[in-house]
């Protein structure tokens, strides 16, 4: 296992005892700063402090993580470094070290090829990995492309269908409307008729009477 891992970092003395080695023992100096590197994706300032803050956190991250905090990251940030989105400036993306994830990293060196100076470390075959995930991103935006052209179309047919059947509708109503007012009309021609002959049937009968 490796000496990182088993100092004694639990009280006080235990933390000054360790401060004094570290100012005589280069070798420990440096294998705290590539592990910090490795497992926190922070590089260590040159002050003791900060080499045994960073022992702290490489020891606490071993009980939480286990053995992969051993596993080198293929992409590490320079120390302080804060890279912003400059696409969407979503405040979600920036990148530090904390929040470095391969997904994160790719999404800005594919933005914004410049910010490859930020990186202390980048894998191999990192311009492969950037062309595979443009190719990625670009599948998933023409995805969501073709999605909102059937929602839209779908959107044309139902509105297309919404306007027949008002049309169809307010046909109808004016067709009733009419059938209405001319059945209105023949009724009324024929109460008129019928209003008429009973008059004239009242008259005649009068004219018989006075002779």
């Amino acid at each position: 296992m490796n000496e990182i891992l088993t100092i004694d970092v639990s009280t006080a003395q235990a933390r000054a005892s360790l401060y004094r080695r570290l100012q005589t023992d280069a070798a420990l100096r440096g294998e705290a700063r590539r592990l910090s590197v490795r497992a926190l994706g922070q590089e260590v300032g040159g002050c003791i402090d900060c080499v045994i803050d960073a022992i702290i956190q490489i020891q606490l991250k071993y009980k939480q993580k286990g053995k992969s905090i051993m596993e080198a990251k293929p992409y590490a940030i320079r120390a302080g470094a804060v890279i912003n989105d400059v696409l969407t400036f979503d405040a979600g993306k920036v990148l530090t070290a904390a929040s470095c994830t391969e997904e994160l990293a790719l999404y800005h060196l594919h933005a914004n090829p410049a910010c490859r100076k930020f990186f202390s470390r980048l894998p191999d075959d990192v311009d492969e990995r950037i062309r595979q995930y443009a190719a990625r991103n670009a599948a998933a935006q023409d995805a969501t492309g073709a999605t909102d052209a059937t929602d839209a179309t779908g959107a044309t047919a139902a509105a297309a269908e919404t306007g027949a059947n008002d049309t169809t509708g307010a046909t109808s109503t004016a067709a009733s409307t009419s059938t209405a007012a001319a059945a209105t009309a023949v009724q009324k021609g024929t109460n008129d008729a019928a209003g008429n002959k009973k008059s004239f049937n009242k008259q005649t009968s009068n004219r018989r009477k006075k002779r």
